[in-house]
């Protein structure tokens, strides 16, 4: 099993460098991702750390949830507004590295394993009263600068979760 924090990477060391998304410019193939193969090619790859240290998770009520579904275009453009501004000013300076808004709980299928076979389930895995409505991936030096980021973010509740460094 591959350390979380690490991957192989799909480039060669002698080909060409990622972008700044960490996706190639042109469109490679590669290997497929069993191990034996890799192994085989090992020589051909290097091993990079993923550029996260960080995921912030905003997080809300589902009754948080229905009045934005509920809301006109106007009034979520305007609610917006903030969380884009505040999204684009990270993303600019290099600190996200990632991120989305969620749909709602009510678009949520779990896959579970039960008596050796996948059952797929409608609704989260997890039953809360706090709902995750998006996420953000960080690239910054340490816990205090992720906390300086979060405690800007203009809305809601935001859960910081360091992610595991090997």
């Amino acid at each position: 099993m591959w350390p979380t924090s690490t991957r192989r990477s799909p480039w060669p060391e002698s080909g060409p460098a990622p972008s700044r998304s960490g996706r190639p410019s042109t469109t490679l193939k590669t290997p497929a991702a069993d191990r034996s193969n890799f192994e085989a090619h090992r020589s051909s790859y290097v091993m990079r750390r993923l550029p996260m240290k960080f995921v912030l998770l905003f997080v809300g009520t589902p009754e948080d949830q229905d009045r934005f579904e509920r809301m006109t275009p106007d009034e979520r453009k305007a609610a917006m507004a903030g969380a884009g501004g505040w999204f684009h000013e990270y993303t600019q300076s290099g600190k996200i590295v990632g991120g989305e808004q969620l749909q709602g709980p009510k678009t949520v299928s779990t896959v579970r394993a039960e008596n050796g076979q996948r059952i797929i389930t409608d609704g989260p895995f997890i039953e809360s009263k706090e709902v995750i409505g998006g996420f953000a991936i960080l690239d910054v030096k340490d816990r205090d600068e992720a906390e300086e980021i979060a405690k800007k973010w203009p809305a809601g509740p935001v859960e910081i979760w360091p992610t595991v460094e090997n």
